[in-house]
């Protein structure tokens, strides 16, 4: 978790390990569980708080930038991410 404190972290990443153990071996094992793991924490299990890739992808990508019209613009909220976070996160991760 984050805070205030100069370092940012309250635990940093050399006594994590030792701090919280199960945590660090069940990340390692399953990289993509221990990101929605992650990111779920991030969003303090508010599941309703969930946008794809964080809404930061928002906006035409690849050959929409060149023609405008390709279906491929992306905007975080409109393919029912809301409705079974979970699933999304699973698959964005």
């Amino acid at each position: 978790p984050y805070t205030n404190e100069s370092s940012g972290w309250s635990i940093s990443m050399l006594r994590a390990p030792c701090v919280h153990p199960f945590t660090c071996c069940f990340v390692s094992l399953c990289i993509p569980c221990g990101q929605w793991f992650v990111r779920r924490r991030a969003l303090g299990g508010d599941m309703s708080r969930y946008k794809l890739w964080q809404g930061y992808h928002d906006g035409p990508q690849c050959c929409a930038r060149i023609c405008p019209n390709a279906p491929i613009t992306i905007e975080a909220g409109t393919y029912g991410e809301q409705d079974c976070p979970n699933a999304f996160l699973c698959l964005e991760v």
